[in-house]
């Protein structure tokens, strides 16, 4: 292979490289600006709550509480992925091109099939077959996106391709227990591997990639490998299920049986019974994403039944509201011209 397509390579990850340190300090700051959005919102609920049994409007108490509640279980979480960013390890600039062309060779040296695409930015690598717990999963292909490398914190810039697929029986996505669409569940290798790229160690990134598609955590897995051929439980009620009434939730990434799932009318997603619920107007079942708080009352309703963030019960209070106002206004305008 020519050197100077390598070169050309080591240019263009430097060049993303140096672009990242700022695209990161925007991360952080929208990751910021959505965790006081959580706190807005939760100063929101409050007052909710106090105006609802202010009015002895319990059912809407309880409704607010239940959404105070899902912001607060929301809060670690997006103060962890801020950790993620504030507490990466330092470096001195950008690393220099060279180092990068280091990595680039040794990864053509190590990889067989490994491939460097200039004209579409990929450097791609082909590992040998995977086979965890006696199970034949095939090799995988780690496709890395250079153009992505300067959005590192944003978004994954790698997919993991199954060449010879095996997926879960459940579930066509799943081609690895820490696979699903491609995407790999990184678990405690996500600093390691983002350090490893953002210090230009291209090398150690398809290694640390590689060593995961290796590993099974049955902690943490779409499919667990005991699932793998189908026959598994519904997570919900716990019944046995065949493959043909397996549904598997796409928000919470588990199996269900067919009388603790459905999916949602407005997205269309399967979705499980405690990922979605039942909007109080047109009673559709609709996913929790799909599912939208009224500013006015703090109920959930789907999108359809929703305008300008208000339901259509509070918009008719509130139009039945102006125009008592409005008559009150004008009785005391008449009575005004007739006194005078």
């Amino acid at each position: 292979m020519d050197n100077r397509l390598l070169f050309k390579i080591s240019l263009l990850i430097s060049q993303k490289l140096t672009s990242l340190e700022k695209n990161t300090s925007i991360e952080l700051l929208e990751r910021l600006t959505k965790l006081a959005e959580h706190f807005r919102d939760m100063t929101q609920e409050s007052r909710r709550i106090a105006l609802a049994l202010n009015r002895n409007w319990l059912f809407s108490a309880k409704r607010c509480r239940e959404n105070l509640v899902r912001i607060l279980d929301e809060i670690p979480y997006k103060i962890e992925t801020i950790k993620q960013i504030s507490n990466k390890d330092d470096q001195e600039g950008t690393p220099i091109v060279s180092l990068i062309f280091a990595e680039l060779t040794q990864i053509r040296q190590e990889f067989s099939d490994a491939d460097f695409n200039s004209d579409k930015r990929i450097i791609s690598v082909v590992t040998k077959p995977v086979t965890l717990e006696d199970i034949y999963l095939g090799p995988f292909r780690i496709e890395l996106y250079i153009d992505k490398l300067s959005s590192l914190y944003k978004e994954s810039p790698y997919y993991c391709i199954a060449l010879e697929p095996n997926p879960a029986a459940n579930n066509g996505e799943v081609t690895h227990p820490h696979v699903s669409g491609e995407t790999l569940c990184e678990g405690e290798g996500y600093v390691a591997i983002r350090a490893a790229l953002e210090q230009g160690r291209m090398y150690d990134f398809f290694t640390i990639v590689n060593n995961i598609l290796n590993t099974y955590s049955p902690d943490s897995p779409y499919v667990a490998l005991d699932d793998w051929f189908g026959g598994a439980d519904c997570y919900d009620c716990g019944s046995s299920i065949s493959e043909d009434d397996s549904y598997y939730c796409g928000f919470c990434g588990r199996v269900f049986c067919s009388e603790c799932s459905s999916y949602c009318r407005s997205c269309e997603e399967s979705c499980c019974l405690g990922c979605g619920g039942h909007c109080p107007n047109c009673e559709e079942f609709i996913c929790k994403n799909c599912l939208k708080v009224c500013q006015e009352c703090g109920e959930r309703y789907c999108n359809l039944c929703m305008e300008d963030s208000i339901c259509e019960t509070c918009k008719e209070q509130n139009e039945t509201e102006e125009l008592e106002n409005t008559n009150e206004t004008d009785g005391k305008q008449d009575n005004f011209k007739m006194a005078g």
